[in-house]
Formats: C-alpha cells, structure tokens, sequence
C-alpha cells in the first residue's frame, strides 16, 4: 500500500494531474523533495528519455518528470531481479537527474526520496546531494506495526515492513534508512539496503 500527502512546490498547479502516486503500467510512484533547478532543466530532461516516457507525464511537477527518467532507464536494463532491477533504474534515474542539475541547471540541490513499488516488491530512495548531507527524513520498522491488519497479518513466514516520512508511533523499533541509500522491499524477505548512486550492495 502507498500512501502520500502532497504540498504543492516549485509553482506547480494544485490539480489532479500532479497528485501522487503517478503510475506506468504495473508501477507506481511517490516522492517526497525537489529535483534542483526544475524550471531550468525540464526542458533538457523531458528530451533525454524515450517516447513512451515522455508520454507518460501529464502533470507539471519534478516528481512526474523524475518518473519518466526512471522509467526510461528501467527499459535499459536486463537484470532478471526484478526488485534490483528496480533499484537499479532507480539510482541511474538519480544520477541523470544529478548530471542534468549541474549541466543544464545551476546546480542547485536536489532532495530525492522516492517510493515506486510494482505491486510485489518496492524500491526506496534516502538521498540529497546538498552540502550539508541531510536528505529529507525517511524511517522503516520491521514486524506487525498495528495489532490487526486482516487476515495476511496471520500468516506463518509473513514479514511486514513499513516506510515512512515520520515515525507513526512511539514504538522503539523504528530505524532511520541511512542517507544516500536505497532500501529494497521483495515479499516475506528482510530488507536490503544499496547505494543509491550505483545500486551496490550494502546489507541485506
């Protein structure tokens, strides 16, 4: 399940268009951050991704248009994982993404937390190329975080994983995903953590 509250950024229109999650065949995606420079680089990001990436943005905002990189560089890829195969256009959607800010925009910061899952594994991104090293907050918790949530929650080998903005509740078990990482969620399995510049294996 995915989940996201939106604030409008960057002049973008507050219409339907430009709300998450936006979705590509079996994929789904939210983001929480900036793409630096955005109005600068539009134009050159737009012109770097393939037909079917390109027409299926509807909206005005970084988020959409940070899709379409991903989408285009998951059409590259052969990685039969299909869960690192995600991971893995979704670092080089961060490093187009970076190179595009420093060459057609001014450089500024971009903050890239990102969720896109395909309906069985998902894929998120902790990363900012700021200064400071700071990205937005992003934490996970592993185990039954509600007492209840139907039936699946009462199967033998489940293992429920949640990611979130902010921890939801008080409980201790709440980690903090490492900056500049991504952390890979596959069904029933602990997650894994990669580098969110080359997809490398960290732990997991």
């Amino acid at each position: 399940m995915l989940a996201h509250v939106r604030a409008a950024t960057q002049s973008s229109g507050v219409n339907e268009a430009n709300c998450h999650p936006f979705r590509w065949r079996q994929y789904l995606c939210m983001h929480n951050g900036d793409v630096g420079d955005f109005r600068l680089v539009r134009r050159k990001l737009l012109a770097s991704v393939c037909d079917e990436a390109f027409g299926n943005v509807y909206g005005s905002t970084d988020s959409e248009h940070f899709f379409a990189l991903f989408i285009d560089s998951l059409r590259g890829l052969d990685e039969r994982d299909p869960a690192l195969r995600m991971a893995q256009a979704l670092a080089q959607a961060i490093s187009r993404t970076l190179e595009l800010v420093q060459t057609a925009g001014q450089g500024g910061d971009s903050y890239l937390n990102l969720a896109i899952s395909d309906g069985e594994q998902a894929v998120v991104s902790r990363f900012t190329d700021a200064d400071d090293g700071r990205p937005e907050s992003l934490y996970y918790f592993t185990g039954q975080l509600y007492a209840d949530v139907g039936p699946a929650a009462k199967r033998k080998g489940t293992q429920a994983v949640t990611v979130s903005s902010e921890r939801l509740t008080a409980d201790a078990g709440w980690r903090e995903v490492p900056p500049n990482q991504i952390i890979i969620l596959r069904r029933d399995c602990a997650p894994q953590f990669v580098d969110a510049r080359s997809a490398r294996v960290i732990a997991g």
